[in-house]
């Protein structure tokens, strides 16, 4: 029988650790591929996310000085420039020291011209027409990019798979059909309908993106409820509760922080390695599309924190087992104060709560942490608000249960005890002592 009941705990510590330890592994695994199904591949969100950055000063001097740059390459303001001069020289007649003088103003004028189309672009990027066009292309983009990776029939392109992109013809062919006939042009009927396509490129490495893509996206959105479940499954099959639940708290911090940490050293990387005229802007952007990991990442960090001191206060040590008595004391005065009338529908509620005490405590850790998860974005505020509610909640089961058996028959026993008899020893028959020999006669 011992023998049997040692495998059975064996066997629970083997599948406890095991789940654990999926769980920690998976766990960045799952921050990063939410973060894509949740920014990534959700157009709403994305834009919500990027389009502010067109009032940002730093993404703004990026493509006010780009545009500018742009027009001077196209246009060869010095040269227009002194070409005007010259041939406003020639055409006043000016003796050669009037041109020599005019020549002088060239150079000013042309900086005054270049400084004007800088003015003008700058004018155009900070007005609202800007960012309602910025808006607007983002949510193209998106949604183009989007509808073409998950291959949803709503993109306008089409995606082979050994990564052909073409251009299918029919929905244009139709569309304009389409507007001749309600224009009332008489021949558009005529117009077949012809399925046909324009290849625009061949790349294999969109057929990949979009196996990733889509298993990226169904994995992101599965994952974190996976990762919960093994760790509220591995610590409710764990022997020792307290000591798997700090386990899971230290491991989940530990593996967070790290990923916390490479997430501006992957900023910096990222930044020295490009062009130090788009450094800014790129940094700008990476921030605004990372921020949403990085408070998920917070979040998860302050909730392995809380997981560590749940641990703790349930644990065996004596500090632990100090503060649970003192707890178990402010208990039991609260359920003192309480009164509940014998066979009243409160005093049997109490009794079902005590009955299922175990059961309710699994339902309040797993509905909070069901609820957690359905919150997108996630914020550390919300994390300590359901660490908040959770612990108010397992107050509120324990002031509300009935007291504990063992507490409350211990005076009743105590009072209706006999007192135990004292046993008097017996006393012991007095020995006889042999008679003494009468003197043998003579």
């Amino acid at each position: 029988m011992s023998k049997t009941k040692s495998s059975y705990s064996a066997g629970r510590a083997w599948l406890a650790g095991i789940m654990i330890v999926l769980g920690v592994v998976l766990t960045p695994v799952a921050i990063l591929t939410n973060w894509a199904a949740a920014t990534v591949s959700d157009t709403q969100r994305f834009v919500a996310t990027l389009s502010p950055l067109a009032s940002n000063p730093t993404v703004q001097n990026t493509v006010i000085n780009e545009v500018t740059d742009a027009i001077n390459k196209q246009i060869d303001i010095p040269q227009i420039t002194g070409s005007l001069v010259t041939g406003l020289g020639d055409a006043l007649n000016l003796p050669p020291a009037a041109k020599q003088a005019l020549g002088l103003v060239k150079d000013p004028i042309s900086a005054g011209v270049q400084g004007a189309i800088h003015d003008l672009v700058a004018k155009a990027v900070t007005s609202d027409a800007f960012q309602k066009g910025w808006t607007a292309a983002l949510t193209l983009t998106s949604q183009q990019i989007t509808d073409l990776l998950s291959d949803n029939g709503k993109s306008a392109l089409s995606l082979a798979s050994d990564g052909t992109l073409s251009l299918p013809l029919k929905p244009i062919i139709d569309q304009v059909k389409s507007d001749l006939v309600k224009q009332g042009v008489g021949f558009a009927n005529m117009i077949p309908s012809v399925d046909t396509s324009i290849t625009i490129a061949k790349i294999p490495e969109l057929a990949v993106a979009r196996v990733i893509y889509q298993v990226g996206v169904g994995v992101g959105t599965w994952l974190p409820w996976i990762v919960l479940f093994l760790f509220v499954g591995g610590a409710f099959i764990a022997n020792k509760r307290p000591r798997a639940t700090m386990a899971i708290g230290i491991s989940v911090t530990v593996i967070t922080g790290i990923l916390a940490l490479a997430m501006p050293l992957l900023r910096t990387l990222l930044l020295v390695m490009l062009d130090q005229s788009y450094a800014g802007a790129v940094g700008v952007v990476y921030d605004a599309l990372i921020d949403y990991m990085a408070v998920v990442v917070v979040s998860v960090v302050v909730l392995g924190i809380g997981l560590i001191i749940a641990g703790w206060a349930a644990g065996p040590s004596e500090t632990a087992i100090t503060l649970r008595a003192w707890a178990n004391g402010v208990f039991a005065k609260g359920r003192s104060s309480i009164e509940s009338t014998p066979g009243s529908g409160f005093d049997k509620f109490r009794h079902s709560l005590t009955s299922i005490r175990l059961l309710i405590q699994i339902i309040i850790v797993a509905g909070l942490g069901l609820w957690v998860g359905a919150i997108v974005p996630l914020h550390t505020a919300v994390i300590l608000g359901f660490i908040a509610l959770g612990a108010l909640l397992f107050v509120a089961l324990e002031v509300l249960r009935l007291e504990p058996v063992a507490v409350k028959a211990a005076p009743a026993a105590k009072a209706t005890a006999k007192p135990a008899v004292k046993k008097v020893p017996a006393k012991k028959a007095p020995t006889k002592k042999p008679a003494a020999k009468k003197p043998a006669s003579k």
